[in-house]
């Protein structure tokens, strides 16, 4: 196990949001065979999501 220092959160970027959206990385790979990222995204009133894709797709989570 590695424990790591936590990544400050970020503003993401327009093209895969509109509004104001903030992002916590919480899992992101090291190793070139990784792929896996999970990140807590929190969405301001009337931000959403823009269309994009991903190229092994997605799995979303629920919100409060």
């Amino acid at each position: 196990m590695n424990i790591e220092p936590t990544t400050p959160t970020v503003k993401n970027p327009p093209e895969q949001f509109a509004g104001d959206v903030w992002v916590d990385p919480i899992v992101t790979p090291h190793d070139g065979d990784k792929r896996m990222t999970a990140a807590l995204v929190r969405f301001a009133p009337g931000a959403r999501t823009a269309w994009h894709s991903h190229a092994r797709g997605q799995f979303g989570g629920d919100h409060e």
